[in-house]
């Protein structure tokens, strides 16, 4: 049994068209997949490298702080990629991201799908306004992939969004009706595949979840590194 946490970069509420596409021009969701044995090893993994981060200058002054993340405590990715709000963290804060992204022990697979907006709006028209829903069915696809080709199943938890509605609408339909798929060089033949696989859905705060924390670092540096067009940003370099 697999657990595929999920989080989004680039969300604006309400009619995101009308919106400023040049200040947000990419909407990103991103999965990091693992194994539920090893979710506690991956977890310590990540305290006992975030704890080695800050030894040199704070000792194990945080330890509980860090501790508890996941259980109320939280690292939020939009701040570090902001420089802002970082704290005892400040020192160390690109050594934080790959911390994130290629802990020591790499116990999970991402996945991350990314959308320009204005090419979006431009390709669907009327239908753009599903961006959102559409991303996360293309995220889901592949999600279902990776776990159904090692003949497992997969829980799907959700960071916490005004889209909770939609998204559920969504991953009802593609698990029980299926999603059509159209295969290369074939534009009028089709099949459609269930995303059996989800097994269940939960929406959820990343305060309390270390899994919803790792998908908000993979989102929001794909976004900000997209964005900048800088494949060596910090945390992909």
């Amino acid at each position: 049994m697999y657990i595929a946490f999920v989080d989004e970069a680039g969300y604006a509420k309400g009619d995101w068209a009308s919106g400023d596409l040049n200040e947000q021009p990419i909407f990103v969701h991103a999965a990091v997949i693992v194994k539920c044995e090893d979710l506690n090893k991956l977890y310590t993994s990540i305290k006992t490298q975030i704890n080695k981060l800050l030894e040199p200058e704070h000792g194990s002054r945080f330890k509980d702080w860090v501790e508890g993340l996941g259980i109320g405590n939280e690292i939020k990715a939009r701040n570090v990629d902001r420089g802002s709000e970082l704290g005892a963290f400040k020192h160390v804060r690109e050594e934080l991201v790959s911390t994130f992204l290629y802990p020591e022990d790499s116990l999970f697979t991402s996945i991350v799908v990314a959308v320009h907006k204005k090419e979006h709006l431009e390709e669907r028209g009327d239908k753009a306004f599903e961006l959102y829903a559409w991303a996360l069915r293309l995220l889901s696809e592949r999600v279902h992939y990776y776990v159904n080709r090692r003949s497992s199943k997969t829980l799907l938890v959700l960071d916490s969004t005004p889209e909770e509605g939609n998204y559920l609408q969504e991953l009802e339909s593609l698990i029980k009706i299926g999603s059509i798929i159209y295969p290369k060089n074939k534009p009028f033949d089709f099949i459609r595949v269930k995303l059996d696989s989800i097994s269940d859905i939960y929406f959820g705060n990343s305060k309390y979840s270390l899994g919803l924390q790792i998908a908000d670092f993979y989102a929001r540096f794909a976004y900000s590194a997209l964005k900048r067009g800088d494949p060596t940003y910090p945390g992909w370099s």
